[in-house]
């Protein structure tokens, strides 16, 4: 495949995503770019995101990340599912922002991959950051005509979560686990 295939091919399964998830269209999340194992993502805090410390509740955070790490890790029309994430919420977002969600992919083998995504505001602070883990699926993204297909995880495939909790031990013991969005 060439790199123009491979960048037509991410977009394509990108826009396909986007079309079927009423979640991220009703948050009004736009996307911005795709390419092979990257998307950047938009969406601006509207009052109705805005939880009881002012500032917009971490869920609508999740979901933006959410979003840029599902069109990242299923741009190659080979469906995946998340098994771990990790989540530094570093300042707040308020109401008006305009934030913009980055995710790129880290490594890639076997049946699992490793994707980071920062979020900045439109003044380019960071807000949190993020750090997913995927299981492939045998399932394709982008055929409009085709459904997502969920394919559960078994035991086997889930043991690089273990490789996952020594790095979420140490944020903890660094003190790094407070939330900036005013929650616990």
């Amino acid at each position: 495949m060439t790199n123009h295939e491979a960048m037509n091919l991410a977009v394509n399964c990108a826009q396909t995503l986007l079309q079927r998830d009423a979640a991220s269209q009703g948050m009004g999340i736009r996307l911005l770019s795709a390419a092979p194992g990257c998307a950047r993502v938009g969406m601006t805090v509207r009052a109705d995101m805005v939880q009881g410390h002012g500032t917009c509740h971490g869920g609508f955070l999740f979901a933006l990340a959410d979003s840029a790490f599902a069109f990242a890790c299923n741009s190659y029309n080979e469906a995946t599912v998340a098994i771990g994430c990790s989540i530094d919420y570093i300042a707040p977002a308020r109401l008006g922002d305009t934030l913009t969600a980055d995710c790129i992919e880290q490594s890639r083998s076997g049946r699992t991959g490793n994707y980071d995504v920062r979020i900045e505001n439109q003044q380019g602070q960071l807000i949190p950051v993020f750090e997913f883990t995927v299981l492939l699926t045998e399932a394709t993204t982008s055929e409009v005509t085709q459904d997502l297909v969920y394919v559960p995880a078994s035991p086997e495939y889930l043991r690089p979560l273990a490789r996952i909790q020594p790095r979420q031990q140490r944020r903890h013991a660094a003190g790094r686990h407070r939330g900036a969005t005013g929650g616990g």
